[in-house]
């Protein structure tokens, strides 16, 4: 889960603070105060929790809102956990009791786990985990098979975002259909962070009864998959952000495209069939090409700052070994601007 969330404990960005500092109120003990205790990150979204006089404060950060929670005193040997933060992105935060190692907040409905937190100096986070509505939580701590359901009325309100950052302005306004954003806007596992920023990308005809489109939000791709074989988490956002630790997900990364892979037509909950998806950082490039040793170049498709490519043999490509495919991306004249190897070298 540490490297999941991208944990780094006592330490929070001196912007950050400055941001949650602007946004406190006088509910706040003053920002002078606050100690940070760890931040997490998740999907573009950033929750600090800070130590304070009167208490745990948390903070959820996006690119454009900050929201923070009222104090809450940490809880004492055999208190169990304690939810007192949720965000409208899903955000689920709260005090642990000293022998509490591990915890999972669920719906109660669902079939399976939700939000795997982060549990550390008195304190948990499940960063973008899920919005709570009317059904409640169910806390699971220590791998207990048998949780505790916490009902609505026994958690704090949702918290209240402040827009503290002006919205960035739109490249193209013939691409900003109102499609994208309101598939964004309903999308609950978990919530797709500032939605209504986002810019539709490439899409494309996968199989005859499957389609994906892509978005992009700085350095967050995002693809949602229609058709006979929805995923249970789609839309699927991937952050580009440079990550700490040893485990992330497959990505290559250059200076003007970053690419990773999807996988599509699922059958028995199982693919193996991939598209190459990922962003283009430069305007000037006209053209990304896969092109694999032995088998036909695979051009993109390019729009909104985003790329695909989808082909019926994009199945053997591997993620680490020797070079087999390299992208290739062109300007406009049809000069090489870069050429990224597809594979990670061990």
């Amino acid at each position: 889960m540490e490297d999941f969330y991208r944990l780094r404990t006592g330490w929070a960005s001196t912007a950050d603070v400055r941001r949650c500092a602007a946004a406190a109120t006088r509910a706040h003990p003053d920002p002078a105060d606050w100690q940070p205790l760890l931040t997490a990150r998740r999907n573009g979204i950033r929750v600090i929790a800070f130590g304070s006089p009167d208490g745990v404060v948390f903070a959820e950060l996006t690119p454009r809102r900050v929201t923070l929670s009222r104090p809450a005193v940490g809880a004492s040997a055999g208190e169990g956990a304690s939810v007192t933060f949720h965000t409208e992105f899903g955000t689920i935060a709260g005090v642990v009791a000293p022998e509490v190692g591990s915890l999972v907040v669920e719906r109660p409905a669902d079939r399976r786990p939700l939000g795997w937190t982060l549990v550390a100096d008195g304190v948990f986070v499940a960063p973008n985990a899920f919005l709570v509505d009317s059904t409640g939580l169910v806390l699971r701590t220590d791998g207990s098979p048998k949780g505790e359901i916490v009902p609505v009325a026994a958690l704090p309100a949702r918290a209240s975002a402040v827009v503290d950052r002006p919205a960035p302005a739109v490249e193209d306004p013939a691409l900003a259909t109102e499609d994208l954003a309101t598939v964004l806007a309903a999308a609950d596992a978990p919530p797709i962070v500032d939605p209504e920023q986002w810019r539709p990308g490439a899409h494309a005809d996968l199989t005859p009864h499957e389609r994906v489109r892509l978005g992009r939000y700085g350095k967050l791709l995002v693809w949602h998959t229609t058709g006979d074989r929805a995923s249970a988490e789609d839309p699927f956002v991937f952050d580009f952000t440079p990550q700490q630790g040893p485990v992330r997900d497959f990505a290559v990364v250059g200076k003007d495209i970053w690419a990773t892979r999807m996988y599509y037509d699922f059958a028995d909950g199982a693919s193996g069939t991939i598209a190459v998806v990922g962003l283009v950082e430069d305007a000037h490039i006209a053209s990304v090409v896969l092109c694999r040793d032995g088998m036909p170049d695979l051009a993109a498709r390019i729009a909104g700052g985003t790329f695909l490519i989808a082909g019926p043999d994009l199945t053997d490509v591997p993620e680490r070994g020797p070079v087999t495919a390299v992208l290739v991306a062109r300007d406009h004249s049809g000069n090489v601007r870069e050429e990224l190897p597809y594979q990670k070298q061990d």
